[in-house]
């Protein structure tokens, strides 16, 4: 975890005020809590989780939950508008996501998978 961490905060300019950094910063937390053997802390550790997920909702207006699957040196591009990504989805190495994306949130069945070296825009 702390690995992704280092790495999410190097991408995103290396800057503790950067809102993609702290939007990574409570998915990885989320993961890591959902992953925690002893129940108790687990069930602790994902209360906590709720609430940081519910203030980096409303102060950085992206949306990435546990479960979602992101590979190595993902990168939230321009994150000054709203960026939603389905719990389902895979995204491969090295993809870049701009603001104002959606991915995955359709009326349809099925979700997408995203491969290496991808950018997407609006």
């Amino acid at each position: 975890m702390f690995v992704n961490i280092r790495n999410d905060y190097r991408i995103h300019g290396r800057s503790l005020l950067n809102r993609a950094f702290w939007a990574l910063l409570t998915y990885r937390f989320g993961n890591w809590a959902q992953q925690l053997r002893f129940r108790p802390l687990r069930w602790c550790m994902g209360k906590l989780y709720g609430l940081l997920r519910i203030i980096n909702e409303v102060m950085t207006n992206i949306t990435i939950v546990p479960g979602t699957v992101i590979g190595k040196d993902f990168h939230l591009i321009h994150a000054d508008g709203p960026i939603a990504i389905h719990p389902d989805t895979i995204i491969g190495d090295r993809c870049g996501i701009m603001h104002n994306v959606t991915i995955g949130m359709n009326m349809g069945d099925g979700v997408p998978v995203i491969g290496d070296d991808v950018f997407i825009g609006v």
